[in-house]
């Protein structure tokens, strides 16, 4: 017996980018890319804001 589920409309893209002939679209939130730019974003900051002392 196969369950059958109602079809989901098509998710929106989260960002879409044209630059000329190129077109990037990004479906997902891409979360751990956003944690790892952060992590590295803050530890670079606090790296400046201490050793600038």
């Amino acid at each position: 017996m196969t369950l059958q589920r109602p079809l989901r409309e098509p998710a929106h893209s989260f960002l879409e980018l044209h630059w000329g002939g190129v077109h990037v679209v990004v479906e997902r939130v891409p979360y751990r890319l956003l944690a790892m730019i952060g992590s590295a974003v803050s530890a670079l900051g606090a790296g400046m804001w201490f050793g600038g002392r």
